[in-house]
This record gives structure tokens, C-alpha cells and sequence, in this order.
């Protein structure tokens, strides 16, 4: 097996830019963390494939901001080739006022990312990322 810590290194680097990239609206940059046929699903949305993913971040509200706020990265399981990972998240929304900034008042959700990662020729990437809400108990 490779160096566990070189996995978790990589694969936290790769968790931890897809909110910097969606809340900074880098759509390639989001579309590059994802295999060819990767899914990304949240309430309501389920993408397969970059062309997909590449459709809803373009259909993305132009006056809502976005801001995540992430907890540590746990992962559940590692393997040389495949990673299984949960983060835990906060997100806020705001509209985008003509001037000044955001007013990120409240959460719009406190949730988790959990994310199937791959290795593949090009680094790690995300197979599958799920976003779900809340603990159920």
C-alpha cells in the first residue's frame, strides 16, 4: 500500500478545493477535481460526467454569492487506488448587492460532502460527491 499520509494529504487538498473553487466561481478549475465520469449530487441536482457538471455550474445564480465553511476532512476508508471521505460543512448565501459585500446572515445549510476519490493517471479526483444534509438519528 502507498504512504497513507501522501493519500490523505492529496485527497484533503483535493476536498478542500472544490468549495474554494465553487465559492471563487472557478468552473474549470471545479470540472478538473471530478473523473471524466464522475456525479456530483445534492437535493434535487444529480450531475454525471463533465459536460453535466459543467451545465449546472454554468446555470449558477450570477447574483448569489457562496461561502463554505469546512471542518477536517475524516476518511472512512483508503485503499491504494480509492478513498471514501466525509467533511462536514457549513454554507452561506447571499445575494450580491451593487456594492459592498455579501451579507452572509445566516446558513443556508449545515451539511456533509461525502466523497469517493479515485486515483487516476492525472492525481486524485472525485468519483462521487454527495452532499447531504444533517445527521439522521
Amino acid at each position: 500500500m502507498l504512504d497513507r499520509i501522501e493519500i490523505e494529504r492529496a485527497c484533503r487538498a483535493l476536498v478542500g478545493a472544490f468549495p474554494y473553487h465553487i465559492d471563487n466561481r472557478h468552473y474549470e478549475e471545479v470540472v478538473g477535481l471530478f473523473t471524466e465520469d464522475g456525479c456530483f449530487e445534492r437535493p434535487g441536482i444529480l450531475v454525471r460526467g463533465h459536460a453535466e457538471l459543467r451545465q449546472m455550474l454554468a446555470d449558477r445564480p450570477l447574483k448569489v454569492a457562496t461561502c463554505h465553511f469546512c471542518g477536517p476532512t475524516v476518511f472512512t476508508a483508503i485503499a491504494d487506488d480509492t478513498v471514501s471521505a466525509v467533511t462536514y460543512f457549513t454554507l452561506y448565501q447571499a445575494e450580491i448587492p451593487a456594492s459592498g459585500f455579501p451579507a452572509f446572515d445566516k446558513p443556508t445549510a449545515i451539511a456533509e460532502y461525502h466523497d469517493a476519490l479515485q486515483r487516476t493517471t492525472q492525481g486524485w479526483r472525485i468519483g462521487a460527491g454527495i452532499f447531504q444534509g444533517g445527521r439522521r438519528r
